[in-house]
């Protein structure tokens, strides 16, 4: 497993000539968002780049002639997993991608994703598509975004991919930030499930994800409900 420190969207990305830059990223618009959800993008296509030349041995390394670049996987979350749905559409080389809890850069021209996908979300989700159908404006520009967003994940589904949601949880539940202190659950920002249990939760079913979509084991969790996992919801296509 290989990740990706985005230069300038870090706290600190340090080079191998002592250079260090910090955070100097801004998302205020969704403009912002689909420019630096491009250059993520790049990021990610730049670092395939460098993985078929560690396995060719064009860039001299003990990975040359082993890695499996048949079966490539991102992952990532919030705007880490927006990244990882862009880059599986993208990029031929990506054969299955998760996205956690991350609202999408870009709709446009992204219905036809013919890949294995998977979206988890946190267990505010429900709720929020109750609120969302029921207020929604059609004339806001996030709220186009954000109806178009759906209507990806609803294909997504239809054409063979997964979409969850886990119960308990909220967006920083994606994060190690659940296991520093249970004071967090005060701040909102991780939800009431406790942190190993939701954790274990999400890489169970990543990796069953994975296992399934890239060596072709595996797959039990992603088919529907679990009495191991009660607190996973599946998406029902029909109501987005």
């Amino acid at each position: 497993m290989l990740t990706i420190d985005h230069t300038y969207s870090t706290f600190a990305t340090i080079f191998p000539d002592g250079r260090v830059t910090d955070y100097k990223t801004k998302m205020t618009t969704v403009e912002d968002r689909r420019e630096i959800g491009n250059i993520w993008t790049l990021d990610v296509e730049f670092v395939i780049n460098q993985i078929e030349k560690l396995n060719s041995g064009a860039i001299e390394s003990q990975f040359k002639g082993k890695i499996d670049l048949n079966n490539i996987g991102v992952m990532g979350h919030s705007f880490g997993g927006a990244t990882a749905f862009n880059t599986t559409y993208l990029d031929h080389r990506i054969k299955a991608g998760v996205n956690m809890d991350g609202s999408l850069i870009e709709v446009k021209n992204r219905d036809d994703i013919n890949k294995p996908f998977m979206f988890i979300r946190s267990g505010s989700f429900k709720k929020w598509l109750v609120d969302f159908k029921k207020d929604k404006n059609p004339y806001n520009e996030i709220t186009k975004q954000l109806s178009d967003e759906l209507h990806i994940i609803k294909n997504v589904i239809n054409q063979g991919g997964s979409a969850i949601y886990i119960e308990g949880t909220q967006h920083f539940n994606f994060t190690d930030l659940q296991f520093y202190s249970e004071l967090i659950k005060l701040t909102g920002i991780t939800g009431d499930i406790n942190g190993k249990r939701g954790s274990s939760i999400v890489n169970q079913y990543v990796l069953d994800f994975f296992n399934r979509q890239l060596k072709g084991t595996g797959g039990n969790l992603i088919q529907g409900p679990s009495d191991k996992y009660p607190e996973v919801k599946v998406i029902d296509p029909e109501e987005l």
